[in-house]
């Protein structure tokens, strides 16, 4: 989406479950994932085919299986040239 003429975001929201099949041989149960991800990104137009762009990440898993759930934040900068 446009913000303004050389600055634009880009957004995304992933859903995944995973069941797994077996029961755990340690805690005897059956583990089940609940994987949220969510991404931005901004980029700005420096030039004509090169764009700088920031980068946030936020992973979300919900498993059922308290050792086995985490959070995760990743940023990310960098540089994109189209040639």
């Amino acid at each position: 989406m446009p913000l303004v003429k050389k600055l634009k975001l880009n957004s995304a929201l992933d859903y995944m479950r995973q069941d797994y099949t077996k029961v755990h041989n340690t805690y005897n149960k059956r583990r089940r994932d609940d994987i949220i991800t969510i991404s931005n990104l901004l980029g700005y137009e420096m030039f004509k085919n090169a764009e700088l762009q920031l980068q946030y990440t936020y992973v979300y898993d919900g498993a059922s299986i308290g050792v086995f759930k985490y959070k995760k934040n990743v940023y990310g900068l960098g540089v994109k040239y189209r040639f």
